[in-house]
């Protein structure tokens, strides 16, 4: 597991925005929702569900375990 795929889903997570995450990161938001979904991919689960129309996430279930 890449861990810094697991530092870009923390901040995520903390800031519950991906374009504030990449922000703050210094990344842009392309390669910080690329980087989510290696992770997902890598976990064989959705971490997050994008709220259309709104900017913020909602962290699934297992998003909240990791």
């Amino acid at each position: 597991m890449d861990t810094e795929n697991l530092k870009i889903y923390l901040e995520i997570a903390k800031l519950r925005n991906i374009s504030a995450a990449a922000k703050s990161l210094s990344m842009t938001q392309s390669t910080v929702s690329r980087r989510l979904q290696m992770l997902e991919d890598e976990l064989h689960t959705r971490l997050v569900v994008r709220n259309r129309g709104v900017e913020n996430i909602t962290l699934t279930p297992a998003g909240e375990q990791l």
